[in-house]
Order: structure tokens, then C-alpha cells, then sequence
């Protein structure tokens, strides 16, 4: 279990270094939600930053939005 939350907490920092003061705060707030999810979670961290995990984020908190 710590090392979920461990995961989910490093998600957390890494999406807020990249997107904290570019994104608006109800995607953030989805983002959040989206990292509960460990493999989610653990996909973020392992990929690269860039376009990729850019719009690979962007296809998350869509899907969310329309759950």
C-alpha cells in the first residue's frame, strides 16, 4: 500500500512541475482523480515528457469528463 500512495504522490508532483500553472484548475482537479488509479498513475511517470503524455492526459480527462 505505501508504495502506491508512494507512485500516486510522485504522479502528483510531476504533473503539477509540468502542468500546475498552465492548466486550468477543473483539468487538475480530473488529473487528480485519474492518478488514484495506480497503473494510471504509474503510466504517467514512466513516459516520457512531451506530446505523447501530453495528449495522452488530455484523452484521460476527456474520457472522465464523459463518465
Amino acid at each position: 500500500m505505501h508504495l502506491a500512495l508512494s507512485k500516486t504522490k510522485l504522479a502528483v508532483q510531476l504533473f503539477e512541475e509540468q502542468y500546475g500553472n498552465t492548466m486550468e484548475i477543473s483539468n487538475q482537479l480530473i488529473a487528480f482523480e485519474i492518478f488514484e488509479n495506480l497503473r494510471k498513475a504509474e503510466l504517467f511517470i514512466t513516459m516520457c515528457r512531451g506530446t505523447v503524455r501530453d495528449a495522452w492526459l488530455e484523452q484521460e480527462i476527456r474520457h472522465h469528463r464523459t463518465q
